[in-house]
């Protein structure tokens, strides 16, 4: 018995004979663009694909008629010992594997992307991206005076060396948070440097590290903190942050309420309450890079309650 090996790429895909064939055929066609001047077929302009038809018709003789055998119908698989078992279904066409193959070259990519991204953190420390030389002593400078135990304090040159580095250094300011209350001799003291240095930056990747400061999770200086953090939402303008100041508000008053003075920092809250009002109102948008320093920002009787109208004049 005569037989038909099929190959595809080296490998056997069937062994395709009958043993009542009189003809036995196979057909590979190509349909697409099939050379660099061509311009493809009808349904096919890009690409093309590659098609196996394996048939034949067959002769029993003795007036039997003849049945053509159609790819649909495969004919039987040899199995090299003069034995015909039944054939293995055609492959695939070559457009149905690259789009195999497309998909999943997507579906790894997708993948790499993903691992790559939630790595690249973790190749700085701690998700900061590392400072130049000159930057970290710019930071440290800053951070030195921040956690004085003593009366010297950053100055605003000093806070706006720190701001000129942009947005790289509000990790390192955040990770700060709470840390001048932990020295000797600082406990109460407030973050109100870093938060000048925030409000300076001023983008709302910033703003996210003001409202850190509203939530204070820390002990420390919890009113003045989140009075000054309040007064840079209002000179920011952020009023997509108003539910954060309210939620503030309301945990202090929880707090004052289970203070041994309630009457004494009941004046926070009333501070932080007009501080809502004006962000609300939309009031005290300014440049974010005079965002006000010093002593005067921590001061009640400051400018921004003068903007609407609660301070005195």
């Amino acid at each position: 018995m005569t037989a038909f090996e099929v190959t595809l790429n080296r490998e056997t895909v069937t062994v395709a004979g009958k043993d009542d064939l009189g003809v036995l055929t196979a057909i590979v066609s190509a349909v697409g663009v099939l050379g660099r001047a061509s311009s493809g077929t009808q349904g096919k302009a890009s690409g093309y694909d590659l098609d196996l038809q394996v048939g034949g018709l067959t002769s029993k003789g003795k007036g039997r008629p003849a049945h053509t055998i159609r790819p649909d119908n495969t004919p039987n698989r040899y199995d090299g010992a003069g034995n015909v078992e039944r054939s293995v279904r055609r492959p695939p066409s070559s457009a149905w594997r690259t789009r195999v193959m497309r998909m999943l070259k997507f579906v790894v990519t997708v993948v790499v992307v993903v691992l790559v991204l939630s790595l690249v953190p973790k190749l700085f420390r701690g998700g900061k991206e590392p400072l130049t030389a000159e930057e970290q002593r710019v930071w440290e400078r800053f951070l030195a005076k921040h956690l004085s135990s003593g009366t010297e304090v950053p100055s605003e040159a000093e806070a706006d060396a720190v701001v000129a580095i942009g947005e790289k250094i509000i990790p390192y300011v955040e990770g700060q948070f709470g840390a001048a209350a932990r020295v000797p001799g600082t406990y109460g003291k407030s973050e109100y440097w870093l938060t000048i240095v925030l409000a300076r930056i001023g983008t709302p990747r910033a703003i996210d590290g003001i409202v850190k400061v509203l939530e204070h999770d820390w002990s420390g200086a919890v009113g003045t903190n989140r009075e000054t953090a309040a007064k840079a939402l209002v000179w920011l303008g952020a009023a997509d942050r108003i539910a954060a100041l309210e939620a503030a508000i309301a945990g202090h008053k929880r707090l004052v309420a289970q203070s041994k003075d309630p009457e004494r920092y009941g004046v926070e809250v009333n501070a932080l309450v007009q501080y809502l009002e004006l962000l609300k109102k939309g009031e005290g948008k300014r440049d974010k890079s005079k965002f006000p320093f010093g002593p005067a920002l921590i001061r009640r009787e400051s400018e921004l309650l003068r903007l609407g109208g609660q301070g005195p004049t």
